[in-house]
C-alpha cells in the first residue's frame, strides 16, 4: 500500500534526522568552545524533526480509519479536530471535553503531562497549519474563547479545571507574535449540548462583544 510505504519512509527519515541532531547536540554540549548559536540551531532541527514525526501520526490515523482497524476499545492515535477560518475568526471543534487539569509538585512533570495530553490534538493542528492558506498572524490583541459543552446533568466541573495550556501554546505559536497579556486574553465559557465537546473561538479582542451577543440567542 503506497500510502503506508510513504508514511514509513517519512518516519524513518525524520527519525534519522532526529537521531543525528541529538547525537550532535550531545557532543556540542560537552564542548565548551561551541557557540550557543550553533547549539540553538541544532535544537531547532530537533524540534522540526519532532514536528514532522507528530505530523505523520495524523496520516497514520487517516490510514487506520480507512482500513476500519478495530482498536478494541483503546484510544485512537489522535483526536480529530475540526478547524475552519470564517473571515478573521478561527473556529475549532474538538469532539470531547479537554482533559482535566492535574496538579503535580514537580514543574517538569506537570509540563510534560500537559504536552502529552495536547499531543492527542497536535497532529490535526499541524495538518491544518501546514496549508499556507491557513497561516495567519494577528497584528492586534486577540482572545481565545474556550467553550466547554456538556449535557446539563453533567455540568459539574469548574471551568478552570480543564487543561487548556497545551492548546493555547499550539494556537499561540501559529497565530501570534507574542502570547503575553498585551497580545492574548483567555475567556472560559460553557454551553448546554446533547454531547460533550469543546469549542474554541479565536477572534480579535475588539470583537468579543459579538461573541457575547450571540450567546443571548442560545438555550441554556
Amino acid at each position: 500500500m503506497k500510502q503506508v510505504d510513504d508514511i514509513i519512509t517519512s518516519l524513518n527519515n525524520y527519525k534519522a534526522k532526529l537521531d543525528a541532531s541529538i547525537d550532535l547536540t550531545t557532543k556540542m554540549l560537552k564542548n565548551p568552545s561551541v557557540s550557543p548559536h550553533a547549539i540553538n540551531t541544532e535544537i531547532g532541527k530537533i524540534n522540526k524533526s519532532i514536528k514532522g514525526i507528530i505530523g505523520q501520526t495524523y496520516e497514520i490515523n487517516e490510514v487506520t480509519k480507512a482500513m476500519n482497524v478495530d482498536t478494541f476499545g483503546l484510544p485512537g492515535l489522535v483526536v480529530d479536530v475540526e478547524l475552519e477560518w470564517v473571515k478573521d475568526w478561527l473556529y475549532i471543534y474538538i469532539p470531547e471535553l479537554l482533559p482535566r487539569r492535574r496538579e503535580e509538585r514537580e514543574k517538569d512533570k506537570k509540563y510534560s503531562k500537559i504536552m502529552n495530553e495536547a499531543a492527542l490534538y497536535l497532529p490535526s493542528f499541524e495538518h491544518f497549519f501546514s496549508d499556507k492558506a491557513n497561516r495567519r498572524t494577528y497584528d492586534e490583541r486577540v482572545v481565545f474563547v474556550y467553550e466547554f459543552c456538556t449535557p446539563k446533568d453533567r455540568l459539574k466541573m469548574d471551568l478552570d479545571n480543564y487543561e487548556t495550556r497545551g492548546i493555547t501554546n499550539i494556537l499561540a505559536s501559529n497565530l501570534l507574535y507574542d502570547d503575553s497579556p498585551a497580545f492574548l486574553s483567555l475567556f472560559y465559557d460553557y454551553a448546554i449540548t446533547e454531547e460533550e465537546c469543546t469549542r474554541i473561538y479565536v477572534l480579535p479582542y475588539s470583537q468579543l462583544p459579538i461573541y457575547l451577543e450571540s450567546k443571548k440567542e442560545r438555550v441554556f
